[in-house]
This record gives C-alpha cells, sequence and structure tokens, in this order.
C-alpha cells in the first residue's frame, strides 16, 4: 500500500474509457484492445494500470474482475459498470457511458477548482506573510529603536508563525497520510462516519454520495439490470461505507417491489426524492427524473462550495487586513513617540 495516489483522475478515465469502447466496437478482442492502448498511451498510471489488466486477462480473468484486483487505480462505480457491461454483453457501450460520465465529472471538478485557486492563493501569501514579517519587525527595531509596543508584537507574530507551520505541516501529512489510512477498513469506517458528523462537509459528501447514486442507478436501469442487482451496486458507488450499509439494509429481498419501495424506507435519501422517484415509476420517465435529480445534487455542490470558498476569501482577506493595520498602528505609534523623545532632548 503506498502513501501517494495511484487513482486515475476523471479526465484520464475519460480518454481511457473512450479508446477501449472505440477499439471493442471495432471488434477488436479485450486482450487485443489493452495491448494496443498499452503501447499507444504516453502516460505512466494509466500504461502500469493497462499493463496490470491485460496480464490478468491474459491468465484468464475477465476484466471486471482484473479491475477488482487492481482496485487503488479506479472508483468502485467504474468496476460496477464495467462488471454491468460484461453481464449485459454491452461492454462497448458501457464504456462510451463511462466516458461520457467522466468528461462530466471532469468539468465539474475543473469548476470546483477554478473556484479554490483565488483562496488556496491567498492563504499561501497569507502563510508567507506571517512567516515574513517579524524578520521585517526585527529590521525595524533596529533601525528605529526597539519599543514595548514593538517587542509586543514581535514576539506575538513568532508565536503565531510557529502556529501557522505547525498547522500547515499538519494539513500536508494529513492529506498525505489520508489515501493510506483510507485502505484499511475499520479507519476508512471510523472517517466516513465522522465525515458525516462535521457541518459543512456532510452536506456535500451525502450529496456526493446521492449523486452518484442516481447517476448509476440511471445507467443500470438502461442496461436493463435487475432491480435489486441495480440497487446493491448503485448503493456501491456511493463510496461511503456507513451510507453503503444503511442503504444496503433497505433494498428489499424480493425483486417485485418497486424502486420507490426501497427510496421510501431509506432515510438517507430526502423527501423530494422519495416523491419524484414515485412519480417518475408511475409516469415511466424514472429515466428523466433520476438525470434531473443527479444534476440538481451536483448544481448544490458547486453552489455550496463557492458559496464556502467566497467566505473563506473574505474572512482571509479580513483577517490579513487586521493584522497590516495593528502591525502600522504600532509601528507608527513607536516611530511617533520616538519623535517626541528627540524633540524633548532637543
Amino acid at each position: 500500500m503506498g502513501l501517494f495516489r495511484r487513482r486515475l483522475n476523471a479526465k484520464e478515465l475519460a480518454i481511457l474509457s473512450r479508446q477501449i469502447g472505440t477499439a471493442l466496437n471495432s471488434g477488436l478482442p479485450i486482450k487485443q484492445t489493452l495491448a494496443l492502448i498499452g503501447k499507444q498511451t504516453g502516460n505512466h498510471r494509466v500504461k502500469t494500470l493497462i499493463m496490470k489488466l491485460a496480464k490478468e486477462v491474459e491468465n484468464g480473468l475477465s476484466l471486471s474482475k482484473a479491475m477488482q484486483k487492481n482496485s487503488s487505480y479506479l472508483p468502485a462505480y467504474y468496476i460496477t459498470y464495467i462488471m454491468v457491461g460484461e453481464n449485459s454483453g454491452e461492454l462497448d457501450t458501457m464504456f462510451f457511458n463511462l466516458a461520457k460520465e467522466c468528461d462530466d465529472l471532469a468539468d465539474y471538478q475543473r469548476s470546483i477548482w477554478s473556484t479554490l485557486i483565488y483562496p488556496i492563493f491567498q492563504f499561501c501569501f497569507f502563510l508567507v506573510f506571517i512567516i515574513v514579517l517579524p524578520s521585517i519587525l526585527e529590521g525595524v527595531s533596529q533601525a528605529w529603536g526597539s519599543t514595548q509596543q514593538i517587542q509586543y508584537i514581535l514576539t506575538s507574530l513568532q508565536q503565531l508563525r510557529q502556529i501557522s507551520i505547525t498547522v500547515a505541516v499538519c494539513l500536508v501529512a494529513f492529506f498525505i497520510l489520508l489515501p493510506f489510512f483510507k485502505q484499511i477498513r475499520f479507519i476508512r469506517k471510523i472517517l466516513d462516519r465522522l465525515v458525516l458528523t462535521v457541518p459543512f462537509v456532510s452536506f456535500i459528501k451525502r450529496r456526493e454520495a446521492l449523486y452518484r447514486f442516481c447517476s448509476t442507478l440511471r445507467v443500470l436501469l438502461s442496461a436493463a439490470v435487475p432491480v435489486q442487482t441495480t440497487l446493491e451496486l448503485a448503493a456501491e458507488s456511493m463510496e461511503n461505507s456507513y451510507l453503503v450499509d444503511e442503504a444496503k439494509k433497505h433494498i428489499p429481498e424480493s425483486s417485485g417491489k418497486p424502486i420507490s419501495h426501497f427510496i421510501e424506507h431509506c432515510s438517507i435519501f430526502p423527501k423530494d426524492v422519495r416523491e419524484e422517484v414515485t412519480v417518475g415509476e408511475v409516469s415511466a420517465s424514472l429515466d428523466t427524473i433520476l438525470h434531473k435529480i443527479a444534476k440538481r445534487f451536483r448544481d448544490q455542490i458547486y453552489n455550496f462550495r463557492r458559496v464556502i470558498t467566497r467566505f473563506f476569501s473574505l474572512g482571509l482577506m479580513l483577517i490579513f487586513a487586521a493584522v497590516v493595520i495593528y502591525v502600522i498602528m504600532i509601528v507608527m505609534g513607536g516611530r511617533a513617540q520616538m519623535i517626541r523623545d528627540i524633540m524633548r532632548q532637543m
């Protein structure tokens, strides 16, 4: 188990899915398809994954089983789609569906990062400012003469610098070690439960899970997968172990019950989703309804993150302005005191 992330991102998955789907659609067997793409791709992570998949397929495993053995490279929903494609005999179509899904996900992630770039830049600038400012004040105190006020703020800023550096190091270490800890099952269960109790984070994580559920459910139903199997696979696509277990508790044992029965008895779904799914089944427009629900969840996540980043950005600006004004007042006050002392001596 490595500390660093090996999973392919959405853009890489979209390109890979389209390549495999095109090759399969042209009549190439899966072994030749993997060999061809492995030779053509210049992406090291994709090439490594393709070589491993080709080896497993050569040994007699199906593509989905080979992917399960290399699940550190692929998200759970991706492997689920491939499994369904193999069972339905429409693997090339499923790869094209995945390419579209991953393209949409890549666009969404790009829009999220575009809202995060400015706050991250602000945070880094603020951190550098806090680290450098004590050195500037030391130079000022040596040039203009030290006062009790300047010494006080200098000591405070040095303490703030130590705290800022410690927090930054802890955050970097946390994000580096997080993929490693998430591979340990009981730790992942604890982390998945904790994120659902944290304000704001819970809002995002729940809607991300429901977005994946509705998207996967829609694709699997269009592939004519049995309802019970569809619900199980869609539940697994949520990727939060607590929500997955909660959803699986309510999956009906008999396949004769409608999806609305499951949605109605599962508490993780909001009331409006339950009503819309029921209407979708009655009106035979469930595919359209699920697409609309998934899009709404995705838009809610994007808008909420954009609002949070704006508040974070504004908060950093206010803190930065307050520190600068406070330092200027102390320094100018010390300067004025020094001028008054010189005037008295004259």
